[in-house]
């Protein structure tokens, strides 16, 4: 079979690949699987999303985390 390559449907096949590393987040899984969340969670899993999404383009792009991921430190 040949490979894909450019779009698959109307995204960059990167892009793909991007939405299908946030899709495995726990917290996204959490939000579709518990009933009480599935509405009132649908704001928290769309901007969830959108950080994971701008996170792993801005790795991409520059090789490192983004500084407020590299900076980070526990604070209990």
């Amino acid at each position: 079979m040949a490979q894909s390559r450019g779009l698959i449907g109307r995204r960059p096949a990167s892009k793909n690949a991007l939405l299908d590393v946030a899709s495995k987040n726990p917290l996204l899984d959490v939000i579709d699987r518990v009933p009480r969340l599935k509405d009132s969670g649908a704001h928290v899993k769309g901007w969830l999303q959108d950080q994971i999404l701008e996170q792993l383009a801005y790795a991409n792009e520059h090789g490192v985390d983004t500084p407020d991921i590299q900076d980070w430190k526990w604070t209990p």
